[in-house]
C-alpha cells in the first residue's frame, strides 16, 4: 500500500457536515467529492465524444456505482485530528468591520452552524495499492487545495487550508522531496503556482488538448491580487476580496443576480 498523509490547518473556517447539519464534521468524501471536480477541471477531454470515457475513467479511479466501476483505487481518510471544540460564528462579529467577510459567507450566518476555526490542525490521507491512482488524487488534491476550498461557501474563502508537513509510506525519497516543494508555499507564489499546475497538469491530462465543451483548466488564466497590503490575517484577506466582489456587483446589477 503506497500512501501520502497530509498535516493541514484551516487558514479561513471550514464549513463541512454531515447527517447533523449543525455540527462539523470533517468528512472523507467532501474532500474526495473536491478532489473528483478539480481533476475533470484539468483533464478537459476534447470532445463530447470523450466524455463518457472521462466519466468512466473519473470511476474507475474515484469509484461509482455503474457497471464496471465499483470502488475507489484511491482511499481517503481523516487519520488525526485537534481535540478542539468547532466555533459558531457571529454575523455581529464581521458586519462592521469586515463588511466583505460577512457578505462572502452571508449563508452560514442565516442559521448559526458549527464550523472548524482558522488555525485547527488535522492530518488527512490518501493511500492506493495503485501508484499511478494516488499520483493522480494527490495532484487532483492539490488542485483543490490550491486553487478552491472544502466545504460551504467554499467558492467563496471558506475551508482553506494549508500543508504544514508530508509523510509519505513506500514512495522513493525524491518523491516525498518533491512533494514538499510543491505544497508548502514558498515566497514566490507566480512560481510556486506554475510549479504545481505544471505537475498536475502532466499527470492527469495525458496530453489532452482541452476542451471548450464544458468549464475546465485548458483555457484558464490565474490571476494574482498583490494589492492586498495585510496579508497576515484572514480575515482582512477577505474582506479586501469581499468588499471588491460586492461593489462590482453592486454597481454592474446584471442578470442573473439582478432582475430587471
Amino acid at each position: 500500500m503506497y500512501s501520502v498523509t497530509f498535516e493541514l490547518e484551516t487558514i479561513t473556517p471550514m464549513f463541512m457536515y454531515g447527517a447533523e447539519q449543525n455540527k462539523a464534521e470533517l468528512r472523507p468524501p467532501s474532500f474526495k467529492g473536491m478532489m473528483r471536480f478539480w481533476w475533470r477541471a484539468m483533464r478537459a477531454e476534447d470532445s463530447i465524444a470523450d466524455f463518457a470515457d472521462l466519466a468512466q475513467e473519473e470511476s474507475l479511479l474515484f469509484g461509482g456505482t455503474g457497471e464496471k466501476q465499483g470502488r475507489s483505487k484511491v482511499i481517503v481518510k481523516i487519520v488525526q485530528r485537534e481535540d478542539k471544540n468547532p466555533a459558531v460564528l457571529q454575523k455581529k462579529h464581521f458586519q462592521e468591520e469586515f463588511q466583505g467577510v460577512s457578505y462572502l459567507l452571508y449563508s452560514t450566518f442565516m442559521k448559526p452552524k458549527q464550523c472548524f476555526s482558522p488555525n485547527t490542525k488535522f492530518k488527512l490521507e490518501l493511500s492506493s495499492n495503485d501508484k499511478n491512482a494516488l499520483q493522480q488524487a494527490e495532484a487532483a488534491f492539490w488542485l483543490a487545495l490550491t486553487f478552491g476550498g472544502f466545504g460551504t461557501r467554499a467558492r467563496r474563502g471558506g475551508g482553506n487550508v494549508a500543508v504544514k508537513t508530508i509523510a509519505c509510506k513506500n514512495l522513493s525519497l525524491e518523491y516525498e522531496e518533491e512533494l514538499s516543494q510543491r505544497y508548502i508555499l514558498q515566497t514566490d507564489l507566480q512560481a510556486y503556482l506554475r510549479q504545481g499546475y505544471q505537475k498536475a497538469k502532466s499527470v492527469i491530462t495525458q496530453n489532452q488538448a482541452g476542451t471548450e465543451e464544458y468549464s475546465n483548466l485548458s483555457k484558464a488564466r490565474i490571476w494574482i491580487n498583490t494589492n492586498i497590503q495585510d496579508q497576515t490575517s484572514w480575515k482582512k484577506v477577505l474582506d479586501n476580496l469581499g468588499r471588491a466582489f460586492m461593489d462590482y456587483r453592486g454597481k454592474t446589477r446584471r442578470h442573473p443576480d439582478y432582475q430587471k
